[in-house]
């Protein structure tokens, strides 16, 4: 029994009251970080959405401005060269619209069955004389300004050493003469 006394005497004595009551005081401390935890996500959620929403607004905005930019480009650009091509039985025609472009500023090629027409159309900066420290800012911007290319195969083969250009009024016209195949009559014997 002695025993028995001595290993009470051990043990440590709870008060449940107590026990119950730091239980709840811990209870009460974690729901009230929890309730804290939640304040603060909930605000940068919030924040996080907003800053998020204004984010796309500005994309928007720039994707917006971005596409203009471009469409005035693709407008402004002269991608390719507006032309007319003509078979007549022994020549070919071809006429090609190129205004405000100066002769020095055009190219012709010509190869067995193939032509090429280069060109350099000048912008309207190059005409205004400004002071150099002056940024000059297009208000509208129509013209086309910038190099165009444009090649045309020909069905046929073509006599390049004969080949004659005019140019007038804004338009270049070639006379390009074929190359006549020659036929011969195969006697049988």
């Amino acid at each position: 029994m002695v025993e028995n006394e001595q290993q009470n005497e051990e043990k440590p004595h709870l008060h449940r009251e107590k026990v119950k009551e730091d239980i709840n005081t811990g209870k009460e401390r974690v729901e009230k970080r929890a309730e804290i935890g939640k304040n603060v996500v909930d605000r940068v959620s919030t924040d996080l959405g907003k800053s998020m929403e204004d984010l796309m607004v500005s994309m928007r905005g720039v994707q917006k401005t971005m596409d203009g930019k471009i469409q005035d480009y693709k407008e402004t650009t002269p991608s390719k060269l507006d032309l007319d091509l003509i078979d007549v039985s022994d020549c070919y025609y071809l006429k090609v619209d190129l205004p405000g472009v100066e002769k020095d500023q055009i190219e012709i090629e010509a190869s067995e069955n193939e032509i090429t027409i280069k060109a350099n159309f000048p912008s309207t900066l190059e005409d205004i004389e400004k002071p150099s420290d002056v940024q000059p800012e297009f208000l509208i911007k129509g013209r086309k300004t910038g190099e165009a290319k444009r090649s045309v195969r020909l069905p046929a083969k073509i006599k390049i050493k004969e080949i004659s250009a005019k140019a007038n009024a804004g338009t270049i016209f070639l006379e390009i003469p074929k190359v006549q195949e020659e036929k011969y009559t195969v006697d049988l014997e």
